[in-house]
């Protein structure tokens, strides 16, 4: 099993909608989304926009239970400036992300 995400995360938040887990699925899908999008951003841009998409991609990572994703933005986040390193680990952990929540995404089905 994948440490990219703690799936107590995505039962948890399957318990708060009342056990709705099409809701979980759907919460999968926008982040699967909307992440790839805010770690292009992290790429491109710089100061304010480059802040704001570390912070975006730092809560929405750490409500799918991806904690040390959601570490690595806080870092980006509070450098405010693009380190490539740290940008690579980043990607390189967004990958595990999403494939474990590709996995997630299919037992909630």
């Amino acid at each position: 099993m994948s440490t990219a995400i703690d799936p107590s995360a995505l039962e948890q938040m399957a318990d708060m909608a009342g056990g709705d887990r099409s809701f979980v699925v759907e919460i999968i899908d926008e982040y699967l989304t909307d992440s790839a999008t805010l770690l292009a951003a992290l790429r491109e841009s710089s100061g304010k926009d480059l802040r704001r998409a570390a912070h975006t991609l730092k809560s929405t990572s750490a409500s799918v239970g991806a904690g040390r994703l959601a570490a690595l933005c806080s870092r980006i986040e509070q450098a405010g400036a693009a380190d490539a390193d740290l940008l690579d680990e980043a990607e390189r952990e967004h990958a595990d992300v999403r494939s474990a929540l590709a996995q997630q995404r299919m037992a909630f089905s």
